[in-house]
């Protein structure tokens, strides 16, 4: 099956939802069932009580929006420090990465070898990225979103939160071991041979019910958000097919180098300005403006000159500009007069929930909105004034999920989170 973009239509309705945690794997039985959601109620218990430590020790800002997008990188050097035991006999080259190559390898341990893959990302390229910071702060931005320091960070500190909570989450990659050479970092994951989803979805080789891979996909998401992570490029690509398991088909979600801090040490939601993900997945929020910095380096604008609309003063409100339906905070003012506004950036677990909706929409359709920003915004411009709903009709398409429309809501104050959708009975039905 392969992707296009599809046309739109001119028509008219729309619809809103709310709050829950289940990061249960799908039951066997009833009985079965029964006993494990007991145990993993405890688990989860355990795991909040964990998580909310952890914010505790999250960045705490003045302003929300001036947060430090390195975070992670303060766990990378527990991950290196782990003593290596195993030997590697190389298998094949899969692919490129940003910052080097992807490998299959043969590691040995104590007599036995097992296929992992191992993510080798070059000394030299990351060092010309630089540390970054949010783009937000004067004279700093984020440079390149994708940093491999980030990704060893966030899977050592996602490992961490499974070996402290004596479980974890079945549908996210695991780190096996990470360790540094003369040239690069090399990082250890399980390995899942089916390969990406997009390219095995594109074949017509992939058989797993559309509703249990979103309950496998919205559960990853969900696992990251209680531990304060947000992955900010969750895509059909970003996601693997593991085809060996006694279950059958399973995904995991991959590639966390553009990862952040959800909320600050005090609570409150970060709010982060860098061009992370990809085009046809990224909510329109995040299609900020940006002008060229130092070096050729492009970096958000932080004004935007616009007709103010209606609210209070510091107010934070949608406005349409370029191809983003982007969010700015009201200056003082009257209605109706060109003012500068600050841009306000967007909200990583409000982010992670329109990739999902995007995910779930091109497993269900097999199209992306659109494939060039420009297609993108009117798609969701149209969205905006019509709904999803009258956007599908138009397509002679009568059903679809609720959470669907809850994920890929324009505005992200309607936008419901990754865990109200998990609770969606189209996804729970996997479960049976």
């Amino acid at each position: 099956m392969a992707w296009h973009s599809a046309p739109l239509p001119m028509a008219a309705h729309a619809a809103p939802h709310e709050e829950f945690w289940d990061l249960s794997a799908p039951a066997q039985s009833s009985e079965h069932a029964k006993a494990v959601a007991k145990a993993r109620e405890d688990a989860v218990a355990e795991a909040r009580g964990l998580a909310l430590h952890r914010a505790s020790t999250a960045p705490v800002v003045r302003d929300h929006r001036d947060t430090d997008v390195a975070w992670f990188h303060q766990y990378v050097d527990r991950a290196l420090s782990c003593h290596v035991l195993s030997q590697y006999e190389k298998i094949q080259t899969i692919s490129k990465s940003v910052h080097g190559k992807v490998y299959r390898y043969r590691r040995i341990i104590e007599g036995r070898r097992e296929a992992v893959v191992m993510k080798s990302s070059n000394k030299t390229s990351i060092e010309a990225n630089g540390r970054p910071f949010n783009v937000h702060a004067p004279g700093r931005h984020e440079v390149q979103c994708e940093d491999p320091y980030v990704e060893i960070g966030a899977l050592q500190e996602a490992l961490q939160a499974l070996q402290d909570a004596g479980g974890g989450c079945d549908y996210l990659l695991k780190m096996l071991e990470c360790f540094e050479d003369e040239v690069a970092y090399n990082v250890i994951t399980s390995d899942c041979p089916g390969g990406e989803l997009y390219a095995i979805r594109e074949k017509g080789e992939f058989d797993l019910p559309d509703e249990k891979t979103m309950f496998q996909v919205l559960t990853a998401a969900a696992h990251m958000h209680q531990l304060n992570m947000g992955h900010r490029d969750i895509s059909l690509e970003n996601t693997l097919v593991a085809n060996d398991t006694p279950q059958g088909w399973k995904v995991k979600l991959m590639d966390f180098g553009q990862a952040v801090a959800c909320r600050a040490g005090d609570g409150h939601p970060l709010w982060y300005f860098g061009h992370a993900g990809k085009d046809c997945y990224r909510p329109p929020e995040a299609f900020l403006p940006v002008v060229q910095g130092v070096g050729g380096r492009s970096r958000p604008v932080q004004h935007v000159t616009l007709a103010r609309p209606g609210g209070p003063e510091g107010a934070i409100v949608q406005v349409k500009h370029l191809f983003g339906h982007i969010q700015v905070i009201l200056p003082a003012g009257s209605e109706g007069e060109e003012l500068p506004h600050a841009t306000a950036g967007y909200q990583v677990e409000k982010f992670d929930a329109f990739c999902c909706g995007m995910v779930m929409f091109m497993l269900l359709f097999g199209m992306p909105l659109g494939e060039e920003p420009n297609a993108i915004s009117q798609a969701h411009s149209f969205i905006l004034t019509n709904g999803l709903g009258a956007l599908l009709a138009s397509w002679d398409i009568d059903f679809f999920p609720n959470c669907l429309e809850g994920l890929c809501q324009v505005n992200p104050d309607r936008r419901v989170s990754v865990a109200t959708a998990l609770k969606d009975p189209w996804v729970q039905q996997s479960l049976r």
